[in-house]
């Protein structure tokens, strides 16, 4: 069917009747209008949603605004090509426009389509693209493997992200990091190593957070000390070894926490002697535990952020 340029707009009905007698018939009504949309627009071509919203109210809807020109706006249908994945829970029209509200089914990932098509024989269209996508349930910080939570002036110290998935497979398993801000000297970049200067004031605690680029929402936070910077630290005097002792070493230092640090000792043989740290009458010792003839080396390492270590070897007869 074709209609002509003067025809005047309107209701029609359209009949076809059967030509075998029975008089059988059916009937359509049509609407002229007296000019077509000229075009159909979406606001935005793609749009992500959460399947779920999570401990951190991932974004699971969206309203999507559609624009019609020319012609009558009514003259419109509504697709979604997948609503195992999307729903519209809503479409309210404006002068001009139509706003649909849409969200994820909550069933399962992946994508859709929601169409916006004219029906006045003018073929005019437009499509926003919905994703659906996991999103991440937890983020974890911790420092490197034998760091910890303090670092001295002038020094680094570098932090980890883990993100936990529990929800699925996310789409991006990256961070982005801050810290606090306004603090002389200290910085954090975007792989998670803080940095300090002599000017970052000491004693104090600062804040890190890692926040999931996956757009959920999820992010930790963690707390870091920045400590005055040990420039020294050495044995007390040594005493001779014998066979099978017990034998405090006092432990010296200078700048930094000289009082009452904290540090940790490794021996490289713990078969021949093992060691620890203990606070004794005011001084911090190494304690030698020997167990057993042969050679060893005991490292002790500050844990203030400053990296110091000291190492005693020696080999028991």
């Amino acid at each position: 069917m074709t209609t002509v340029k003067n025809a005047t707009p309107g209701y029609y009905y359209v009949r076809a009747e059967a030509t075998d007698g029975t008089g059988k018939y059916a009937a359509k009504r049509i609407l002229v209008v007296e000019s077509g949309i000229t075009k159909i627009t979406s606001e935005i071509n793609a749009a992500k949603l959460f399947r779920t919203a999570g401990a951190f109210n991932a974004q699971t809807s969206a309203v999507i605004r559609f624009y019609v020109t020319g012609g009558n706006s009514d003259a419109v249908k509504f697709e979604n090509t997948n609503e195992g994945i999307v729903r519209i829970t809503d479409i309210i029209p404006g002068t001009g426009y139509f706003d649909i509200y849409v969200a994820s089914s909550g069933g399962a990932i992946g994508k859709s389509d929601i169409v916006v098509a004219s029906t006045d024989g003018s073929n005019k269209k437009a499509k926003c693209s919905v994703t659906v996508v996991n999103p991440v349930s937890k983020v974890n910080i911790a420092p490197k493997a034998g760091g910890t939570d303090l670092v001295a002036q002038g020094k680094s110290l570098q932090l980890n992200a883990t993100l936990t998935t529990e929800y699925g497979t996310v789409s991006n398993k990256g961070v982005d990091w801050s810290i606090s801000e306004g603090i002389p000297g200290l910085k954090i970049s975007k792989t998670g190593k803080v940095t300090t200067t002599a000017a970052t004031p000491n004693l104090e605690y600062y804040y890190v957070t890692a926040t999931a680029k996956d757009g959920s929402n999820a992010s930790a936070t963690y707390t870091i000390r920045v400590n005055p910077k040990c420039t020294y630290m050495g044995f007390g005097e040594l005493i001779p070894i014998q066979g099978g002792a017990i034998i405090p070493i006092e432990l010296y230092f200078e700048g930094g926490q000289a009082w009452k640090p904290r540090m940790v000792v490794n021996s490289s043989n713990d078969k021949v002697c093992i060691g620890e740290i203990r606070y004794i009458e005011g001084g911090q010792y190494l304690i030698l535990h020997y167990q057993n003839v042969g050679k060893t080396t005991l490292t002790v390492s500050l844990l203030d952020g400053s990296n110091k270590k000291i190492r005693l070897g020696f080999t028991l007869r």
